[in-house]
């Protein structure tokens, strides 16, 4: 239900195009894939019911970038079309009560990506 709420708010309030959902090779998964103007945006979706204001977003850490590092070189190998799009890693977290959405946090650049090889963040 996260990942709806969350791709609904990235195309209808930000505009954005979504390219992929859910996405899956070897090395895990890409929540959502999609196009904020030229960049190339890789969404990390959190969502948690009945926890503090803000620990969401807290439960995306160094550890899940480095995974989410990886699974990006494999979905860059498989889709050249992207390869001269910047790329960076973004996080959506939820705090839900219910259906009722209590918290949304957009936090953009969790992970810069220069290129392929190359990781800010």
């Amino acid at each position: 239900m996260g990942e709806d709420f969350a791709a609904r708010y990235l195309r209808s309030s930000l505009g954005w195009e979504i390219v992929l959902r859910n996405w899956r090779c070897a090395a895990g998964e890409l929540d959502i894939v999609a196009m904020d103007g030229d960049c190339l945006v890789v969404v990390e979706v959190r969502t948690r019911r009945g926890v503090e204001p803000g620990a969401v977003v807290e439960a995306v850490n160094s550890r899940k970038l480095r995974q989410l590092y990886r699974v990006i070189r494999f979905f860059m190998a498989q889709f050249h079309e992207y390869t001269e799009h910047p790329i960076r890693v973004d996080v959506v977290a939820l705090r839900l009560s219910g259906i009722n959405i209590l918290e949304l946090v957009h936090v953009r650049n969790a992970l810069m990506v220069d290129s392929i090889g190359s990781v800010r963040g």
